[in-house]
């Protein structure tokens, strides 16, 4: 161990014999140990820490007085409150440890100076040199009072005690002369402890002969030889407790005995208090809880080690799943290009459709008004016939008649000749419409083979637990992406149910059909925004043990997908055939309506050139025919009429939703863009996984090494304490020892006085003075009732 460090250790042990709580107070007394810990550095003080120790068997309860800063309990995490310059306490504990800054002065003043061959220098600036070295160490009092003693303005200084030790190594020192001091050899070191008692020389100076007064010092020089300097560290104790207890003093020559006394005892102390790494007061109990403590985290480490085992084989695995994904990654985004394609085709073929509604609904408009004169003519038609039935018993009267029928059926040839038009106008449209479903159905195709990439590519993935932030971004960026999927599925539901308003059985049955796939759509792409969103929170926080789980939902929604979207592709490239019965259809209308515009034309050429008195008979025949043909042609003329007007509202209903459609695809484009920027940006972070197996040779296993070495180093500090533990009893009987020695000078030095001092009335006043300063003097940090204080300096200069 350090033998610097050693002193140190040794003069707070020298403190804590001196000023040790004795166990013999009230229960109502609070014992107070202050220890004040300085630096001193060229010559300032540097840091003070105050730390103290209050005992007592009934627990500590009280005002405890302090002026200390930024204070911390030294037992427990617990917080101490001060308020008013005051803690109050309230512990069933026997003892209570703390410790703050201060910034009070100290009563006495230490000066270690340095001399090389005559020259002033300092410790640091001596490091490596040679020569005669002179050490002057001095002590000023700064606590004192004016007093009125013998008739006259008399300065009295209170009592200290200052016990110093420095430590040399004996191949740097050598020729070592210590006035006043003790110079002691410990191994390969040169000890040398000193006593100084600042201000006794200036109380009694002018009472006692020198020669009285020659172990009264206020310094000590120390000189000796060097090579090749080390600095030292110098320690002191100090205290004014000696002189607490009221003494009455008879003779001088006795106190200087007692203080002789002290110094052979210091000396001892040091000597015995080396052997020792820690100066606190209940280090046993302390050292009890550190060994328990040690075998605790001798066995966690244990644990520690052995579970960095399990951690250093489980990403072992990890890095094996992990090397796939950069490959998966790459040909998702190879997917997602494909997708964009496909969905750019579609908005295309959307927007070519769009186009042609225009023709579609002006044929649809032809359509009605047509159908509306047909019907209008042969309203009128079944009107004549009606009164050619009725007067067909009147055949004197039929030449006037013969007029009349003629007009009839000349507004019925011209109304069917609207109907021819309007059927023509219709096929035009129908054809158009068909052209358009036919691009609508090829840009379907392009997006359903995107989508069965992109779910080959999904169903490919394997992820282990854990494969990153970036990646969740990535899955993010899909799950947003997807709903510009069930968006165009909803657009699609929207023309569907236009598209019901086609009267035709294998449409509707095909309507159905693309209805169920869009639903089956629909619930894929939620589906996949649901797992993708649970997918990409895993993938934030790996440690839940679903990311597995999510993955596989995620790859059933995008089945889901592929599914509907394969069925959807089916019923789009049969949606085209089922305009071929609606050009039939109106083909069909345009030849009917042609044959009887024709057949009008030749009735009316009959009935202005054949008709005779003779045939009235036969005429009256077909005019009932006539009639009931009219009828029947009515009637249907009449559903015909109905289910245009209803074909064009459908028409024109079917062209809104189509260009409504076709002002989406470019949110739709949008998103299929974005969507492949993002699987590429992942497919370029995914390269980052081929860095995961440093985590292992880098990371887990140098840190797996280094808890070996811990554990190791636990088991050795141990055996370390067992050992710390004899040392403590060793401590325990030095301070018994030292204890004794003290009160044995205590008796025979200051008390024996007691007995010799009615000749020395001044030096007795002066004594009592000293002694009431040093009770006045209590206590460094403030003393209040109830409280018993002492306190004692450890400096440490540099």
């Amino acid at each position: 161990m350090n033998k610097k460090l050693e002193k140190a250790m040794a003069l707070g042990i020298l403190s804590s014999m001196l000023f040790s709580n004795t166990a013999l107070a009230t229960a109502s007394i609070v014992n107070k140990s202050e220890t004040v810990y300085v630096i001193k550095e060229n010559g300032q003080n540097k840091d003070k820490i105050v730390s103290v120790w209050l005992n007592s068997d009934q627990g500590v309860k009280g005002q405890d007085k302090t002026d200390l800063k930024d204070i911390k309990n030294l037992k427990s995490d617990q917080k101490i409150k001060e308020e008013n310059g005051y803690i109050h306490w309230d512990e069933s504990s026997k003892d209570v440890y703390y410790q703050g800054k201060t910034t009070r002065d100290l009563p006495v003043d230490l000066q270690l100076d340095f001399y090389l061959d005559g020259e002033k220098t300092t410790n640091q600036d001596l490091k490596g040199k040679s020569g005669h070295l002179k050490i002057v160490l001095s002590a000023e009092n700064k606590n004192y009072v004016i007093k009125n003693i013998a008739g006259k303005k008399t300065k009295v200084y209170a009592p200290y005690v200052v016990m110093n030790t420095m430590s040399f190594d004996e191949s740097v020192a050598s020729n070592i002369k210590a006035e006043n001091s003790k110079v002691v050899k410990d191994g390969k070191n040169e000890v040398i402890s000193s006593v100084l008692t600042p201000g006794l020389t200036e109380n009694f100076q002018d009472l006692l002969e020198d020669i009285q007064m020659e172990d009264f010092k206020n310094q000590v020089t120390i000189e000796m030889d060097v090579k090749d300097y080390q600095p030292i560290e110098s320690y002191a104790v100090i205290s004014n407790e000696l002189f607490q207890n009221k003494a009455n003093i008879k003779s001088i020559n006795e106190l200087r005995d007692g203080i002789q006394k002290l110094q052979d005892n210091a000396q001892k102390l040091v000597d015995g208090s080396m052997k020792l790494t820690d100066a606190q007061e209940k280090i046993n109990h302390g050292i009890q809880d550190m060994d328990g403590g040690v075998q605790k985290l001798n066995k966690g480490s244990q644990e520690l080690y052995d579970k960095s085992g399990e951690l250093e084989n489980k990403v072992g695995e990890v890095i094996d799943k992990v090397k796939p994904i950069p490959g998966y990654a790459k040909k998702m985004a190879k997917g997602g290009d494909q997708l964009s394609s496909g969905i750019s085709a579609y908005t295309s073929g959307v927007g070519k459709m769009n186009a042609n509604t225009g023709k579609m609904k002006d044929g649809a408009r032809q359509l009605a008004q047509g159908s509306r004169d047909l019907d209008n003519g042969l309203g009128q038609l079944k009107g004549a016939t009606s009164q050619l039935r009725l007067g067909s018993k009147k055949l004197e009267k039929m030449e006037g008649l013969k007029g009349d029928v003629a007009a009839k059926m000349g507004a019925l040839r011209k109304g069917i000749g609207q109907l021819s038009e309007g059927a023509s106008s219709l096929e035009a449209g129908i054809g158009q419409a068909q052209a358009g479903a036919n691009i609508l159905a090829n840009a379907n195709g392009d997006l359903n083979n995107g989508i069965q990439k992109i779910n080959s590519q999904v169903q490919a993935i394997s992820l282990p637990a854990g494969p990153g932030a970036d990646m969740a971004g990535q899955v993010q960026n899909i799950v947003e992406k997807s709903s510009s999927i069930q968006g165009s599925a909803n657009q699609i539901d929207q023309v569907i149910g236009l598209l019901r308003e086609i009267d035709d059985p294998k449409a509707q049955a095909a309507i159905v059909s693309l209805s169920g796939s869009s639903k089956n759509i629909k619930m894929a792409a939620e589906s996949i925004q649901s797992s993708g969103k649970n997918l990409a929170k895993g993938m934030g926080n790996s440690s839940s043990g679903n990311l597995g789980q999510q993955v596989q939902a995620l790859q059933v929604g995008m089945d889901q997908l592929a599914t509907s979207s394969q069925k959807l592709n089916e019923g789009m490239k049969n949606y085209p055939n089922k305009f071929d019965a609606l050009k039939d259809g109106a083909a069909g209308l345009k030849h009917g309506a042609d044959r009887i515009n024709q057949q009008l034309g030749q009735s009316m050429q009959d009935l202005d050139g054949k008709l005779d008195t003779s045939e009235l008979m036969q005429l009256a025949e077909a005019l009932v025919k006539l009639d009931v043909a009219t009828g029947q042609l009515k009637d249907g003329s009449s559903k015909l009429r109905q289910g245009t007007e209803q074909s064009e509202q459908g028409v024109d209903t079917l062209a809104d939703a189509i260009a409504e459609l076709d002002s989406n695809s470019a949110k739709l484009n949008e998103g299929a863009n974005d969507l492949s920027k993002g699987l590429n940006e992942f497919s370029e972070k995914s390269i980052m996984f081929n860095e995961f197996p440093k985590l292992k040779s880098q990371g887990i296993t140098p840190m797996r090494n280094g808890i070996h070495e811990l554990n190791s180093g636990i088991s050795s500090l141990g055996d370390g304490t067992i050992k710390l533990k004899n040392g403590e009893e060793i401590l325990t009987l030095s301070m018994k020892t030292f204890s004794e020695k003290l009160a044995e000078f205590k008796q025979k030095g200051i008390d024996e006085l007691d007995r010799k001092t009615k000749d020395l009335p001044e030096t007795k006043e002066i004594i009592d003075t000293m002694s009431d300063l040093a009770k006045k003097d209590t206590s460094f940090t403030g003393s209040s009732q109830g409280f018993k204080t002492k306190y004692r300096i450890i400096e440490k200069i540099k």
